[in-house]
């Protein structure tokens, strides 16, 4: 979980080999790759091992990594 007081830019970096994470933004507004999330909104996102996320006001986020593709 993440609190961030204005804007500012987060460069997200985990290990994307069978991971994905989604990202739901509590309060605030930040943007990713060009989509913004405001309060209460969410995305999920893979195949990719770093995310810029964009801080574009007074924020709180939380990040859950998971394991896709199970066998």
């Amino acid at each position: 979980m993440g609190w961030f007081s204005g804007e500012q830019t987060i460069n997200y970096t985990f290990q994307p080999l069978n991971k994905c994470f989604f990202i739901f933004n509590i309060s605030g507004e930040i943007k990713i790759d060009g989509d913004k999330l405001k309060n209460r909104d969410a995305m999920g996102i893979w195949d990719t091992g770093e995310v810029p996320i964009e801080v574009l006001t007074e924020t709180e986020f939380l990040i859950v990594e998971t394991v896709i593709n199970q066998k």
